[in-house]
This record gives structure tokens, sequence and C-alpha cells, in this order.
């Protein structure tokens, strides 16, 4: 998956990936790669805990993956899922990217 975001600065924001969970905790780095502008994000330790609950397996949730770098103009924020298997796959809803209002809002 591939997001393109356009900044109006050089800014540091939090990004956060609302996805599903799943039967058994993960960590989203053994899961995904992530890239910030074919940065690739290795220091983050993001634990997605396990649900109990089949009925919560289509919930959603935010995950907080720490602070990213954009800089003034287009940036590129990819996932790339690295695994394979029963717990390879998350449901992506969403990205958000939460800053100090540099960004434009989406048409």
């Amino acid at each position: 998956m591939t997001f393109t975001v356009v900044a109006e600065k050089d800014t540091t924001v939090s990004l956060l990936i609302s996805s599903n969970r799943r039967a058994q905790q993960t960590n989203y780095l053994e899961v995904f790669d992530i890239q910030v502008n074919e940065e690739l994000l290795t220091d983050r330790n993001v634990i997605v805990p396990a649900i109990s609950s089949d009925l919560q397996l289509g919930a959603f949730r935010d995950f907080c993956l720490g602070c990213i770098t954009l800089h003034e103009g287009e940036n590129t924020i990819t996932l790339t899922t690295k695994t394979t298997g029963e717990y390879s796959g998350y449901n992506i809803d969403k990205i958000t990217l939460v800053g100090e209002g540099v960004l434009p809002p989406s048409a």
C-alpha cells in the first residue's frame, strides 16, 4: 500500500494506522516493512495485542507508529507485507498523520 502526502513545509508528525486486531499478538514491524520516503522504519516496537473473541476480529483500532519526518512537498508512505501465514495479513482502514496543521485538507 502506498500513500502520498503533501506537506507545506518540513515537519514531524505522528503516524497512526487504523487496522484490525488478530487472535495472536504481533509486532507491526514483523508483519510490515514501513517506509517513509524510501527510508525503512526499523526502530519501532509497536505491539498489536491479541483479541479473545471472534466478535472482535472485525473491529478496527488506531496504532501509533511514532514520529516520522515529512519534507516540504510530496512524501510517500509505503506498507509492504513481509510475512506469510495465518497471522500475516491485517486489514488497513486508513492512516492518520497528527501534527501542527502543515498538511492541506484532503479534497
